[in-house]
């Protein structure tokens, strides 16, 4: 678009001198980023209608759609323009308010951008209906069908279709039960490179129960599951796939758990970035339960006690902030958690979470890690390690003014769940790879640095058809085992020595803290007689009495 056009429609009848300033506007929206056959966009890409001169505002699209109608052509020209990669598609994942990461998608027939939540736990794109009138959307996006679908597959006069939805709102674990219609639609998926399809199959809500809040307008479900005709083929990601939006069943995940301008969360849809996986890291692969699902198998997975949970299955989901356990699996995880801070200040509500009354910067470094261990497609193990720093979250009552340290470890509320749910807490630390391009079976890729996440080793194996190789391996086994006997012997009695020492030296101290408190009682009796008429149960630091020590021992302890 020419500047002077630009001009009229950010200023209309400006002056000179904001037509001079909306020129460098202009100028600074038009700078082009070329990359390998593509564009980054800019973050600010409408300010007004001052953009960036390979993103189409609203109002140029809806000039171009008419001009086209008025040419006796149906198609249109936004929807046809083919991004200039034709490999892969790059899209930013923004983190929106309630912890949930957000790509955008450009319905054809729509007020503004939809931003949908991707997830792999779902099959189908799933957008609120306008007439949904338990449904809320702080964007508040509208949009209407480009077409009507068949009533045998689940379109308008057929019988409602039924689902379920668990998701976060605000920090709090909902679920819904939805029921809706399926329709027609033509969409753009903004990117760094657009890329678009026509008659998508999208599942409208049409009434919610109890409610269906969001931040957004809904989900971009990415799971190889069943779609709206009941099969794979008709599933959203083969559907984008088969109509050419994306050139491969492969889509990778780079994310964090806050927005960044510097490195920004993002899903590469059609392959995935190996720039941005971390320094000294490669890929490892683990299949899929099935080839209609993303879920894996760990053998084992671990908080404070190296081993909590043994053969479960696990679901890595980007449309998820934290890690969701299903029920059990979630008992256990609190006795675990008692068991690490037995006497710490720890609340686990019976159905969302559990947290410390304090600020996490006051329990992150003894927190211990999650870890989970995976069977790797080599025949190995790797065993993957998740900080406390990615699954505490501060907070702060408004009211109460009382600070909050929440753990985002959080229980399932549907008992017909049996398997983990690993989300952005756990994305964050590893680029993860979901690749479906296989006719028979699926495989997440974990990038990890292979030393660090090895559990298992293949030693070479002596040749068995010579003997004097067994006996040297033999030989060899013998002398490896007496000199470990010898060393854990060693340090077992070193063990043992010290601990007799140190409790002889604690003795002490206690003996002599003892002493110093029966002085003070000798020399302050009287003063305790004649107050005692004068106390109250009003002391401040009466709570102290609830504890599981006393103020006497908690000053011989900080004696000791």
């Amino acid at each position: 678009m020419k500047v002077s056009t630009a001009l009229c429609l950010l200023f209309g009848t400006a002056s000179v001198s904001k037509l001079g300033m909306a020129a460098e506007i202009v100028e600074q929206f038009s700078e082009k980023h070329e990359n390998e056959g593509y564009f980054d966009a800019l973050l600010e890409t409408v300010n007004e209608d001052g953009r960036h001169e390979h993103v189409t505002s609203v109002f140029e699209q809806r000039r171009q759609w008419k001009e086209a109608r008025a040419n006796g052509d149906e198609d249109h020209p936004i929807l046809k323009a083919a991004g200039d990669n034709n490999e892969y598609i790059d899209a930013f994942l923004d983190l929106i308010w309630d912890w949930n990461h957000i790509i955008n998608v450009r319905l054809h027939k729509a007020t503004k951008t939809s931003r949908l939540i991707p997830t792999t736990g779902m099959s189908d794109m799933m957008l609120m209906h306008d007439q949904c009138d338990k449904c809320w959307s702080m964007h508040g996006a509208k949009w209407a069908p480009d077409a009507h679908l068949a009533k045998k597959h689940g379109g308008e006069g057929a019988p409602m279709v039924k689902k379920y939805i668990e998701y976060f709102y605000m920090m709090k674990l909902r679920d819904v039960e939805v029921e809706g219609f399926y329709y027609i639609v033509d969409a753009c998926l903004r990117a760094k490179t657009e890329a678009c399809a026509q008659d998508l199959v999208v599942f409208a809500i049409m009434t919610a129960k109890p409610w269906f809040h969001t931040l957004g307008e809904g989900y971009f479900g990415l799971a190889p599951g069943r779609g709206y005709e009941n099969n794979q083929e008709s599933s959203l990601l083969y559907q984008i796939y088969n109509q050419g939006m994306i050139s491969s069943k492969v889509f990778g995940v780079h994310t964090h758990m806050f927005n960044s301008t510097e490195d920004p969360s993002q899903i590469r849809f059609g392959g995935f970035n190996k720039d941005l996986f971390m320094e000294g890291h490669d890929m490892l692969h683990v299949e899929t339960r099935a080839k209609s699902s993303w879920e894996i198998k760990f053998n084992s997975a671990g908080f404070y006690t190296e081993e909590v949970w043994k053969g479960w299955h696990a679901l890595i989901d980007p449309g998820y902030p934290f890690i969701a356990l299903p029920k059990q699996a979630f008992e256990m995880f609190k006795n675990d958690l008692k068991k690490a801070y037995p006497d710490a200040p720890v609340t686990c509500s019976d159905d969302e979470w559990c947290y410390f009354v304090s600020k996490c910067s006051k329990i992150i470094d003894g927190m211990p890690d999650l870890q989970f261990t995976f069977p790797t497609t080599t025949g190995e193990s790797a065993t993957y390690r998740v900080p406390a720093a990615s699954f505490l979250f501060d907070d702060r009552d408004t009211r109460t003014k009382l600070d909050t340290c929440h753990l985002g470890v959080v229980r399932q509320r549907f008992s017909d769940l049996d398997h983990f749910v690993l989300g952005s807490s756990f994305m964050e630390n590893f680029y993860v790879v979901f690749d479906g391009k296989d006719t028979n079976v699926n495989r997440i890729g974990l990038s990890a640095n292979p030393a660090t996440v090895s559990s298992e080793t293949k030693a070479p194996s002596a040749n068995p058809e010579d003997p004097s190789s067994r006996g040297a391996s033999g030989s060899a086994a013998s002398l490896v085992v007496g000199i470990i006997a010898t060393v854990v012997f060693a340090v077992f009695i070193a063990a043992v020595t010290t601990c007799i020492c140190i409790r002889k030296r604690k003795q002490d101290k206690l003996q002599k803290a003892k002493t110093y408190f029966d002085s003070l009682k000798t020399e302050e009796e009287g003063e305790q007689i004649e107050s005692e008429a004068s106390r109250t149960d009003d002391n401040p630091n009466h709570f102290l009495k609830s504890t599981s020590e006393t103020a006497n021992e908690k000053l011989v302890g900080d004696l000791l």
